[in-house]
């Protein structure tokens, strides 16, 4: 049975995580661990959850580099973890986060968005090596097809969210941002340009396009508003067709909040 994943962002951290035990990069730490614990070290980023397992004895400004060519990404957002691999007949989760120095991992480093993305991380990983059999390790097992974890649709996510109003317009979305605090955002569909526009862009680049409008109170009594196109990834559209130069594309629909000037929160009633 599949297991449910309801954020892009958890997925491509189980994906990376694969990869990283596929190139068989653990170690045996010997003193406070026992001999059958693995540590993979990596990186957290601490607004929207992104984990990258990095090499051992790797840190942060090692890879500083590839980081900053990421877009809106500082190298001062991101936390040096461990994740903790025990073998699951010992009483204990299979799959844990420490700090980098094995201690507890303090989440209040993490933004609110960061520690939601982590623990699901973390809770899928550890409901997978529920049913481990006992033979290998665990974490092979649990990251052998990563297709058995299923990615929840985007579109439910929002159609079951507060901050999802469906067909109103743009005086309507203000309206109801009038009396939120700055940084509150909601989602709509689109009106009847940008629907137009929308099919144009699926025309021109046979690519299948859902489509929203975000809505942000960006100060008092200021708003701003954003198209925004999923399919294989997340886009704010540029005004240019060409999809090859839609140069904000991101992961997950996290990643795209944390790229918007002011977005704090999802509007609530």
């Amino acid at each position: 049975m599949a297991l449910r994943v309801h954020s892009h962002q958890v997925l491509n951290n189980l994906i990376d995580f694969k990869h990283k035990v596929l190139r068989k990069e653990q170690r045996i730490e010997e003193g406070s661990y026992e001999e059958e614990t693995r540590i993979y070290p990596a990186l957290i980023h601490s607004k929207t959850g992104d984990i990258r397992f990095i090499k051992q004895r790797e840190k942060i400004q090692d890879v500083a580099f590839d980081i900053k060519e990421e877009e809106g990404w500082d190298i001062g957002d991101w936390r040096q973890i461990h994740v903790i691999v025990h073998n699951p007949d010992k009483g204990n989760k299979a799959f844990e986060i420490l700090d980098q120095v094995n201690e507890k991992f303090d989440e209040g480093e993490l933004e609110k968005i960061a520690r939601r993305i982590m623990q699901e991380t973390l809770e899928v990983l550890n409901k997978k090596a529920i049913s481990y059999p006992g033979e290998g390790r665990v974490e092979d097992y649990v990251l052998n097809d990563v297709s058995e974890f299923e990615l929840a649709a985007s579109s439910e996510e929002f159609l079951k969210s507060p901050a999802f109003k469906g067909a109103i317009t743009r005086e309507q979305a203000e309206g109801l941002l009038t009396s939120k605090e700055v940084g509150t955002y909601l989602i709509r569909d689109l009106d009847t340009v940008a629907e137009s526009t929308k099919c144009c862009f699926v025309k021109e680049n046979g690519v299948n396009s859902e489509g929203f409008i975000l809505t942000v109170k960006t100060d008092d009594d200021q708003y701003a508003e954003y198209f925004l196109l999923k399919n294989e990834k997340w886009m704010v559209y540029n005004d240019n067709p060409d999809y090859q130069k839609q140069t904000s594309q991101f992961a997950s629909f996290e990643h795209l909040l944390f790229s918007i000037p002011k977005v704090k929160k999802a509007y609530r009633s």
